[in-house]
């Protein structure tokens, strides 16, 4: 065989490789994308959640001069804008680690069905951005990472990524509500009268030192009792279904700042309270004996 023909026979099957090549790659290119989720989260203007976790019921985050509600239905309240801000991150750019199914028969095995992951559609306006479903998560102890499951509404493929995603997105309405309930800087307070079923005390504060009804009280214990008003949260949100007279209520007044009232409710099991305050009057707060309920009302009766 003479030079010619092998230079033939080696032009020919570099041509078939580079062809292969070139196929192969227009094949996974348009198959897999290792952008999966990549916005500008300036021009997000909703957020819609179906999280497994409260039944699939619709969750909307929308954005309003720069602040952020939650609703659901006719409910709406203000957001937490900081749990807002780190979700955002996220949707800003997700990454694939690798594809793991191609077509539906894969999806139940990803949690990636309507039924079994959590939807997500992100807007601006009218405009959708993004339309996904978040599945299940592997952790893997050596190394230590963690591996969501996610597919685009409208795709079959299925696709591994970094991060705990349904941490982020799996959550109801409570989860993303702003939780402040009463917010003062304790050093500004100089009184507190509070209403029980058994009367009313009055705390004063005159020339550094606390009292109650006349009697000196403990300084450090004042302290700690006043700093819990400082950032003070609900953790789990009530609703008050009926009329009815406070059982307890707490006046907060004292300087560079305007009278905060607190009332508390029992609640029909006993040993349950609902709680309200008129610095965030849409947030109803649950309590047992041992929550906010004694936070605020049975911590200051053992002061006195």
């Amino acid at each position: 065989m003479n030079n010619k023909v092998l230079f033939l026979i080696l032009a020919v099957l570099l041509s078939v490789f580079f062809l292969s090549k070139v196929l192969d790659s227009g094949k996974r290119t348009k198959s897999f994308n290792s952008e999966l989720i990549a916005i500008d989260t300036a021009t997000i203007t909703s957020i819609v959640l179906h999280p497994k976790a409260d039944n699939h019921a619709e969750v909307r985050l929308e954005k309003s001069d720069n602040q952020w509600s939650v609703k659901r239905g006719s409910e709406s309240y203000a957001a937490d804008q900081a749990a807002v801000s780190a979700l955002l991150p996220s949707l800003a750019e997700t990454k694939v680690k690798r594809l793991v199914a191609r077509s539906s028969d894969k999806w139940e095995q990803y949690e990636v069905t309507d039924s079994l992951g959590t939807r997500v559609q992100v807007n601006a306006g009218t405009k959708s951005l993004a339309d996904f479903v978040v599945g299940k998560f592997n952790f893997q102890q050596q190394p230590q990472s963690i591996t969501s499951f996610v597919r685009k509404s409208k795709e079959e493929n299925v696709f591994a990524v970094d991060g705990f995603l349904s941490m982020s997105y799996n959550r109801g309405l409570d989860a993303w509500r702003d939780k402040s309930f009463v917010n003062v800087a304790p050093e500004n307070i100089t009184r507190l009268e509070m209403t029980t079923p058994d009367g009313t005390i009055t705390f004063e504060k005159t020339l550094n030192a606390w009292s109650a009804n006349g009697k000196a009280l403990d300084s450090l214990k004042m302290a700690n009792y006043l700093n819990g008003f400082k950032s003070m949260k609900i953790s789990t949100f009530d609703k008050l279904f009926e009329d009815a007279a406070p059982n307890y209520q707490l006046t907060i007044s004292g300087n560079n700042m305007s009278p905060i009232e607190v009332i508390c409710f029992e609640g029909k099991e006993k040993g349950t309270y609902i709680l309200n305050s008129n610095q965030h009057e849409n947030n109803w707060a649950g309590s047992d004996a041992e929550g906010l309920f004694k936070q605020i009302f049975a911590d200051a009766l053992e002061l006195k």
